[in-house]
This record gives C-alpha cells, sequence and structure tokens, in this order.
C-alpha cells in the first residue's frame, strides 16, 4: 500500500507542472485581437484630380489666396431687357435735300431740220448727238406716308448750258420707295415724272414739236446712310429721259445732303 500511495503522489506531482507549462504555451500561442477597422469617408466624383494640397495659416489649411469662380447670373432671359436698335425710318418726317449731278446726254431728233448741237444748223442736220449733259443742282421737297414710302418733288438748275446752248429748268414729281428703312444705310428706288420747262434759245431750226414743254421719265436708285434721324447723306445714279421735242437720253449720278423734321 505504501509503495502504490507513493506511486500515485509521484504522477501528481509530476503532472501538476506540466498542465500549467501546457496553460503557459496556449496563452502565448492565442493570436491577438484585430484592431477595428477604419471607415473611408466619403469622396465627390473628381476631387482626386481637383484636389490640391491645403496651405498653412488657417485650421482647415485654406489661406483665402484661391480664385473663386465668378457667381452666376441667375437673372432669366424673359427679365433681362433687350438692346433697343435706333430707329431711323423717315415715317412722317418731311425732308428737305440738295443734290449736285452730271452725266451723259444722248439725243435722237425726229427731224433732220432739228438742230442738236453738233454740225452746222443748217436744213440737214445730225440726227444723233452725244455729249456731256449739264452740271446742275437738284433741290428736293419730300413727305414720308410710311416707312417706306416718299413723296417727292424735285426742282432742277442747270449750272452749265446743254448740247443746243440752254440751261435746264425741271420740275420732276414722283415716289419713292425705300428697301431696310429703319436702317443707317437704306437703298431707295425711285420713278418721277419729268415735266421740262427749258426755254430753247436758238431762234431757228427749233423741234416742230414746240419748243416751249418737254415730257419724260426719270428713275434713279439712291444709296443713303443716316448719321441721326434728321440728318443722312446720299449718293444717285439714274436715267432720265424725254421724248415730245426729241428723244433724250441722260445717264446721271449725283451726290447730296438730306435734313429731315421733325
Amino acid at each position: 500500500m505504501t509503495t502504490a500511495r507513493l506511486r500515485v503522489l509521484l504522477a501528481s506531482l509530476l503532472l501538476v507542472p506540466m498542465v500549467m507549462l501546457m496553460a503557459d504555451r496556449g496563452a502565448l500561442a492565442a493570436p491577438a485581437a484585430a484592431p477595428p477597422e477604419r471607415v473611408a469617408e466619403p469622396t465627390v466624383a473628381g476631387d482626386d484630380n481637383d484636389a490640391t494640397p491645403a496651405k498653412p495659416g488657417s485650421p482647415d489649411g485654406d489661406t483665402g489666396d484661391a480664385v473663386k469662380p465668378p457667381a452666376e447670373d441667375n437673372t432669366p432671359k424673359e427679365m433681362t431687357p433687350p438692346i433697343q436698335k435706333k430707329n431711323l425710318s423717315h415715317r412722317l418726317q418731311v425732308s428737305v435735300d440738295i443734290a449736285v449731278g452730271v452725266g451723259a446726254a444722248f439725243m435722237i431728233t425726229y427731224e433732220d431740220t432739228t438742230w442738236c448741237g453738233q454740225g452746222d444748223p443748217a436744213p440737214d442736220n445730225d440726227s444723233f448727238c452725244t455729249g456731256l449733259a449739264p452740271v446742275y443742282l437738284d433741290f428736293g421737297l419730300g413727305f414720308s406716308v410710311l416707312h417706306s414710302l416718299d413723296i417727292l418733288m424735285d426742282f432742277r438748275l442747270g449750272v452749265m448750258e446743254d448740247m443746243v446752248g440752254n440751261r435746264p429748268l425741271m420740275l420732276m414729281p414722283g415716289l419713292r420707295v425705300w428697301i431696310d428703312p429703319k436702317q443707317p444705310f437704306k437703298i431707295g428706288l425711285a420713278l418721277q415724272m419729268v415735266i421740262d420747262l427749258t426755254n430753247q434759245n436758238q431762234p431757228t431750226n427749233l423741234p416742230p414739236n414746240g419748243q416751249d414743254l418737254d415730257l419724260g421719265v426719270r428713275f434713279y436708285a439712291q444709296f443713303q446712310y443716316d448719321f441721326l434721324r434728321y440728318l443722312g447723306l446720299f449718293g444717285r445714279i439714274g436715267l432720265l429721259g424725254t421724248f415730245k421735242k426729241w428723244i433724250g437720253f441722260n445717264l446721271e449720278a449725283q451726290f447730296g445732303v438730306q435734313a429731315r423734321f421733325p
């Protein structure tokens, strides 16, 4: 019995240190607790490329030197007042203009006995003559009944003598139509009746159809620039024809100034 107890006691003494040793090894081998995961902060698209490093000088790194984008204009288009253009129409205005002109003249007589300015005044004269139309002054008076329509009356006074030695004297009533009448630069087309009051001073070889009155038609294109609604400069090119005394044509060019009121 004594020997058996000694064996049990000896085994107990050996078993206790082994159990303690194994417990120590288990504690050393236990894995360490993993650190808490960091939650990623949400980012805005484009921040990776557009982000710039913060500058020192303020708690959040903003020094105030960054250029801020301009504020957007949030005014609705329908609330923005439109830019008003100048209205340079002549409507309900009275116009007064003066122009100087010159041109080329062509004349065909009805009879050989009529002298047209070339050759000798004789029973047999030239029936076709050409020459320089005399320098003249046109004085015009008009009234704009519409934006694009004027009523005209022009008076022509010759400064020089024509091919047969006379100074032209004419009245020319008519109408003028404007293209783009509200713009500074405008084009006008005019048609007028010609009442030629030029007196034939030649004592002989006069036109057989009378010498005191001739009738005809005038057409011209007018190119005008209005600096103000009351003032403009213009140039004209046109054709004037008469047919009672003889068949005559004048190709004309003019330059003038126009004033309007009110």
